[in-house]
């Protein structure tokens, strides 16, 4: 990891997340044409803790559910364009899924930061966003990216949004980390937006509904 960051030092800028309590740990490396987000592996007897925790936790504890999204910016004006997207957007997989509850707490610890991150460097130039991460950090790839993809193609878009809010898993009811500032329409993103997500050796991040 240590040679990752100086690479990406000396060719491009970069910004380094992590968390002490999970041990969990993301760099985003802004270059000119991609956004790269990686998430590291086990490496700590804290991680291994983090592997070991099978419990299991709601998706929507995790990752926001669509639902969730749009409510959160009807309140911010988008009322009408919100209501008539809930129905389609309640998805089976929010329903039944679980996550592994080690991969899901790692994960909402810096969830945050990393979208922060990632929004401000799109909305400053869009680009195609690479997503990736081994073992541990394969399972945290995962679930960024269904949170990224999620965010974009709910009711309105995170690239509408301002990230501002808390790094802790809620209780799947609102999501805290968006609020309205309308700064780059979600219909330009949706269609601007690239995204591969490509792991290694990742372990399998929830039940069988969300494998």
């Amino acid at each position: 990891l240590d040679n990752v960051k100086e690479s990406a030092v000396a060719h491009s800028t970069m910004e380094y997340i992590s968390d002490e309590t999970t041990d969990s740990h993301c760099i985003v490396i802004s270059e000119a044409h991609r956004i790269c987000v990686s998430f590291r592996g086990t490496l700590s007897m804290v991680n291994v803790s983090t592997d070991a925790d099978v419990r299991k936790l709601p998706l929507g504890h995790v990752v926001p559910t669509p639902v969730d999204l749009a409510l959160r910016l009807s309140a911010a004006g988008r009322k009408s364009k919100a209501q008539s997207r809930l129905e389609s957007a309640k998805s089976e997989l929010w329903k039944n899924a679980d996550v592994h509850a080690g991969f899901g707490f790692a994960y909402c610890s810096v969830r945050a930061k990393v979208m922060q991150s990632v929004v401000k460097l799109y909305r400053e130039r869009p680009r195609p966003v690479l997503i990736t991460g081994h073992s541990l950090g394969g399972a945290l790839a995962t679930l960024f990216s269904l949170h990224l993809a999620t965010s974009l193609f709910s009711a309105g878009s995170i690239f509408d949004c301002a990230p501002n809010g808390s790094d802790n898993c809620d209780d799947g009811d609102s999501d805290d980390e968006f609020s309205s500032t309308g700064l780059i329409s979600s219909e330009r993103c949706r269609r601007a937006l690239s995204m591969v997500v490509c792991t290694f050796g990742s372990p399998r991040v929830g039940g069988s509904t969300f494998a």
